[in-house]
């Protein structure tokens, strides 16, 4: 009923009691027409495209909505149990086809390399005119013994390989470069094109990607400039037309336009080695506060269970949520009266937060984003300075003295901590409950965990992954996520994976859970 091409009942005989059909979702021209004409008459904003339009349909809460966007299926394969005698991918379409389920029309059986060209061609030459959008054809072997000796290369298959279309390109003029802020506080500076058509859509603006790019095809405001749209979805500028460049251009700096974030006011930086300028206001930049928030509740950060991708949507989108801090200002009434809230789980979120106040500095520290700080680094620091105060006041001496801490994680910590914004959002933090035991580093004579690397593998019976996690950090060792030569123990629990295998091949001493408890208890005595 959501998908109105998709029959409710098969028509014709034959067809089995369990069938499986894959397929594609899509949006044909003349829908995506009237989707776009009632967005207009309702005074919203238009879809860019089929494609975008389709996508965000599909991943509507309301199916009600999704229903009326008149979507589309097309079927390209499709299984049952005691398949008749037929040995063709071509016969078993026109079979699902016989049961009136939708499969495309412009398909064909070809041979050879000339063959698959042709059809190619035909193709190319009737895009224009086709009912819906494509950026390419696919090709698959008919036979299909021979697609099951081909298989698959993990979810790809072997037997089938797609054949794009040349991306359509024209010449603009670059009006102005602006920016706009991801959701992880990258910069990515944008132009602002005189509207030009690319590809049956007017294009106004296209991605420069990084200054980097934009240095070295040496955009200018004022350039004429080719544009494309990368598989036929994302425009971008391909180069200048040098001769046509006006007199008194100037290079374009991101950095000269943008010091400070166009969407929060804190300063934007790029770091060494990275081509992506950023804003340093994560935890209070409108254009992040989705990912800060998910970072924040994070199962190894404060560990707020329940509070996933689509609940902090609705919480950001009803404007419930601005920071992280703000999560400890909800109540059950708020939570219950979002989707898909009922009574039950507004309780056991507001538990989940409530626990959440009780927590440790080096998960604090991690909670709060702060770029290239991971949960190892953030443990290092928690330990050498003991509290939240001392690292936000350390210099940059003080922190490149700091195990493992070199220059760019040190530039990046006194970047966080240097925006007025992320000290307001961790005063809010604290004065909403959240604290944490004293930070005491054990230094005992005979310590075989200090500066030693361990590596997790497996599941511990007598405590949690985390648990073992902190225990390491807080006798001065380090957690790493793989196995290395610089790995001094794995610790291996019930059902280890590769980690375990890879430790076996490097020779790297192997710790059952009786020997590492055994351990780490010498350190703490």
């Amino acid at each position: 009923r959501t998908i109105r091409s998709v029959p409710l009942r098969l028509s014709g005989s034959g067809y089995p009691d369990r069938l499986e059909v894959r397929g594609e979702v899509l949006m044909l021209k003349a829908d995506f027409e009237k989707l776009n004409a009632a967005q207009r008459a309702r005074g919203e904003k238009e879809f860019a495209n089929p494609r975008n339009a389709a996508a965000g349909s599909l991943r509507q809460l309301d199916s009600r909505i999704t229903a009326r966007r008149r979507l589309s299926f097309f079927a390209y394969g499709a299984e049952w149990e005691g398949n008749p005698p037929r040995n063709r991918h071509s016969e078993v379409m026109k079979i699902v086809e016989g049961w009136k389920i939708p499969v495309s029309d412009y398909r064909e059986v070809v041979e050879g390399l000339d063959g698959l060209l042709g059809y190619f061609g035909r193709m190319q030459a009737a895009r224009r005119s086709l009912p819906f959008e494509i950026d390419g054809v696919v090709y698959k072997v008919d036979d299909l013994e021979d697609q099951a000796r081909l298989g698959f290369v993990l979810r790809a298959p072997r037997f089938a390989i797609a054949h794009k279309f040349p991306a359509e390109e024209a010449l603009t003029e670059v009006l102005d470069i602006d920016a706009q802020v991801g959701r992880t506080g990258a910069l990515t500076p944008v132009a602002r094109l005189k509207p030009v058509l690319v590809g049956g859509v007017i294009v106004s603006n296209a991605t420069l990607h990084n200054q980097d790019e934009i240095e070295r095809k040496d955009v200018r405001i004022g350039d004429t400039v080719i544009v494309r749209r990368a598989g036929d979805v994302i425009p971008e500028v391909v180069g200048i037309v040098a001769e046509k460049r006006p007199q008194g251009t100037e290079p374009f700096d991101l950095l000269a336009k943008y010091s400070a974030c166009p969407v929060c006011g804190s300063h934007v930086r790029r770091l060494p080695g990275e081509a992506q300028a950023r804003c340093m206001g994560g935890l209070s930049c409108s254009a992040q506060r989705r990912e800060a928030i998910l970072h924040f509740a994070s199962r190894r950060a404060m560990e707020i269970d329940g509070l996933g991708d689509k609940l902090v949507e609705q919480l950001v989108e009803k404007n419930l949520v601005s920071t992280p801090a703000d999560l400890y200002r909800l109540d059950e009434r708020m939570l219950a009266e979002l989707d898909r809230m009922g009574e039950k789980s507004a309780q056991n979120l507001m538990k989940a937060i409530e626990a959440s106040r009780n927590t440790t500095l080096s998960r604090f520290i991690y909670s709060l984003g702060i770029r290239h700080v991971g949960e190892s680094t953030a443990g290092e620091l928690a330990l050498h300075f003991g509290s939240i105060e001392a690292l936000r006041q350390a210099s940059f001496e003080e922190l490149t003295a700091v195990q493992d801490i070199g220059s760019v994680v040190a530039q990046s910590i006194i970047d966080f901590f240097g925006e007025d914004h992320n000290l307001e959002v961790i005063e809010k933090l604290l004065e909403a409950g959240i604290r944490w035991p004293e930070v005491v580093r054990v230094e005992v004579a005979g310590n075989a965990v200090k500066d030693k690397t361990f590596v997790l593998t497996g599941t511990l019976s007598s405590l949690t992954r985390d648990e073992a996690r902190e225990r390491i950090v807080s006798l001065g060792g380090k957690v790493t996520g793989s196995v290395s030569k610089k790995t001094d123990f794995v610790v291996a629990g019930a059902d280890p994976g590769s980690k375990y295998e890879k430790g076996l091949e490097l020779g790297i001493p192997m710790l059952e859970e009786p020997a590492f408890l055994e351990l780490i208890s010498k350190g703490e005595t």
